[in-house]
């Protein structure tokens, strides 16, 4: 036999070596180990030697836990450690037992709770798509088809009231882009008569010049046109008077003009 049978009875580290083992199918001598922790195992004679090594994976264990950080009652996220519960991943890593805020127990590896793989039983990942899936939650509301008749009118060219709004300049506050904004400026109609009504009807829908009013509060407003001057500004005189079938709001020529994009091109130029 070759100079290794020479290490039988030898000790590497926890290892004794005690019967020569077949060879790998590389042509590697290997021996038969018996550890100190009572398992046998079988070694490279190079790695015996160069004391790569030294036991049947039980150091590396003994090891790990004399250097293990004690995680009892520490907190990640939703997380609280409750004890230790042994080693996973062939004694690699440390496992736990955690207690979750939502009553759930689950293991978890030091690794993924420092580092913040893992912060909950799974609860929080369900709660997170919950929550990224619903939004303001008022679609089906009042007040939610207002803001988006108020976005269309402003910034839709189809829409058919976009150049009375849209087409004089009109825009809508860069924070009401969000319904969440304007609802938190605006909030619910006083009752289902009132709509929105801009209080300078030259000027943006913001804030300071939105109210809710009634739809009498709206016709009151519109009144003081009548003297000498339709709502769109245009002289009442000659045969230029109220179209009857929008009495003290549009005359003759706005009846007439009624569609025509021409019209309001040029007031928007005079404007």
């Amino acid at each position: 036999m070759s100079k290794l049978s020479n290490i039988i009875g030898q000790k590497f580290k926890r290892l004794t070596v005690i019967s020569r083992a077949p060879n790998s199918r590389y042509g590697d001598v290997r021996w038969n180990c018996l550890c100190d922790c009572g398992n046998f195992t079988i070694a490279y004679g190079q790695s015996l030697k160069k004391g790569s090594t030294g036991s049947c994976g039980c150091l590396r264990t003994i090891v790990g836990r004399a250097n293990a950080i004690d995680l009892t009652g520490q907190i990640f996220s939703r997380l609280t450690v409750l004890y230790r519960v042994g080693n996973v991943y062939s004694g690699k890593h440390v496992q736990w037992a955690c207690q979750c805020s939502c009553g759930n127990q689950t293991k978890v590896t030091t690794q993924k709770l420092r580092f913040g793989h893992t912060k909950s039983c799974g609860c929080l990942r369900i709660d997170s798509s919950t929550q990224n899936a619903t939004t303001h939650g008022q679609s089906s509301t009042p007040e939610y088809y207002i803001w988006c008749g108020m976005l269309a009118r402003c910034y839709d060219p189809n829409n058919k009231r976009y150049l009375r709004y849209g087409g004089r300049g009109i825009v809508v506050h860069p924070s009401w882009h969000q319904f969440e904004n304007f609802f938190a400026d605006m909030g619910h109609r006083p009752t289902p008569g009132h709509t929105l009504e801009r209080i300078d009807n030259d000027g943006n829908y913001e804030p300071s010049n939105c109210r809710w009013v009634t739809q009498h509060e709206q016709l009151l407003k519109r009144r003081r046109y009548r003297e000498g001057f339709c709502i769109r500004g245009h002289l009442l005189e000659g045969d230029n008077v109220y179209s009857k079938r929008a009495q003290g709001i549009e005359c003759r020529t706005c009846k007439n003009a009624r569609g025509r994009k021409s019209y309001y091109l040029a007031k928007l130029a005079v404007a």
